[in-house]
């Protein structure tokens, strides 16, 4: 017999709570969702707190950190405990070899089993599809958007309301990424 999910639990099994820039990530309630998003020096508390599944960003917010700082950052948060890794990648770099040269740096510091997520930026010097499949060539399992993507990957959208998430959900993301 297969169990039937509420609409509220398929989703929250879906859902990522966003606590990377909260000042009062420490206060959060791990109930509800699929996994929190934290800065790697959260990690621990997250795990502590009982969050099903911890996500750590690298290179967060702005990309601009040297490939080995942002490699060094992933694995360190992967060797912490985090279940996996989203990196942000500099926005106004227009060269493809060097993105994926950054991208590979991650990877290679955090082999699978670790999963690895590229923050999409919102405008960049590559367009979203582009940085889309550097991320694929890299072994990346997913892209986090805020605007529907076409990936080879997993799609993370962000969804700061319901109707946000409804759009999202039927633009074809798999995930969503709440505040």
């Amino acid at each position: 017999m297969v169990a039937e999910l509420s609409d509220a639990a398929w989703l929250a099994a879906r859902t990522y709570r966003w606590a990377a820039d909260a000042q009062a990530s420490f206060a959060w309630d791990a109930t509800g969702y699929r996994g929190i998003v934290v800065p790697p020096t959260h990690i621990a508390h997250a795990l502590r707190a009982g969050d099903e599944r911890v996500v750590a960003v690298a290179g967060y917010p702005t990309g601009r950190h040297h490939s080995l700082i942002k490699a060094s950052e992933a694995r360190l948060a992967i060797q912490q405990g985090a279940h996996e890794a989203w990196v942000s990648v500099d926005d106004t770099n227009a060269d493809p070899n060097s993105v994926l040269a950054d991208l590979i740096a991650v990877r290679e510091a955090c082999p699978r089993p670790a999963e690895l997520g590229l923050l999409l930026p919102a405008e960049g010097a590559l367009s979203a599809a582009q940085l889309a499949e550097l991320a694929a060539t890299a072994g990346y399992e997913r892209v986090i958007a805020d605007a529907p993507v076409d990936a080879a990957l997993e799609v993370v959208a962000w969804a700061a309301d319901d109707d946000a998430a409804v759009a999202a959900l039927g633009a074809g993301a798999a995930a969503l990424v709440r505040p």
